[in-house]
C-alpha cells in the first residue's frame, strides 16, 4: 500500500502543518476580539444620531448588503444565507475549508481507482455545491434550536 512512500514526505507535511499553525496563532493574535468590538462600536455610533433602533438596523443591513432586494444572479442570496445560518466563521476561512474538503473528495475518488476527469467535474461540481448545502444544514440546524 505505502510503496514507493518516502518518511520525507511526512516530514514536508508536518513542516507546512507547523507553517500554517504558527500563520494562524499569529493572525488570532492580531486580530483578536477588535472585529467584535469595533462592530459594537458601529451601532453605537450610528444610535448616537438620535434615530431609531430600526433605522439603525436598516443602515447597518444596508452596509452589509442585506437591503432585502434580491436578484437570481447575485449574491445577496448567498449573503442572506450565511447570515440566516449563523455562522461566525470569516467568509473567506469558510470557503478555504469547503474547497479543501470538495478537493479531498476528489483526490479520494481518483485514489479509489476513478478517472482522473471524473474527479476534476466533482471537484468543479462541489466547489459552489459544499458551502450552501453546509450554510443550508447550519440554517436547518440554528432554526430547529431557536424555533
Amino acid at each position: 500500500m505505502f510503496e514507493g512512500f518516502s518518511p520525507i514526505y511526512v516530514v514536508y507535511a508536518a513542516a507546512a502543518l507547523t507553517g500554517i499553525m504558527i500563520a494562524e496563532g499569529l493572525y488570532l493574535l492580531y486580530a483578536g476580539r477588535s472585529d467584535k468590538r469595533m462592530a459594537i462600536n458601529r451601532r453605537m455610533k450610528l444610535a448616537e444620531n438620535k434615530i431609531s433602533q430600526e433605522q439603525v438596523l436598516i443602515q447597518l443591513r444596508k452596509e452589509r448588503g442585506i437591503d432585502g432586494r434580491s436578484s437570481v444572479f447575485s449574491l445577496d442570496r448567498f449573503r442572506a444565507l450565511r447570515t440566516q445560518s449563523g455562522m461566525t466563521t470569516p467568509l473567506p476561512k469558510f470557503l478555504m475549508i469547503t474547497s479543501g474538503i470538495a478537493f479531498a473528495l476528489a483526490l479520494l475518488t481518483i485514489w479509489k481507482g476513478l478517472p482522473l476527469l471524473f474527479g476534476l467535474i466533482l471537484f468543479l461540481i462541489l466547489l459552489p455545491v459544499l458551502p450552501v448545502m453546509a450554510m443550508r444544514f447550519m440554517r436547518k440546524r440554528r432554526h430547529k434550536r431557536f424555533g
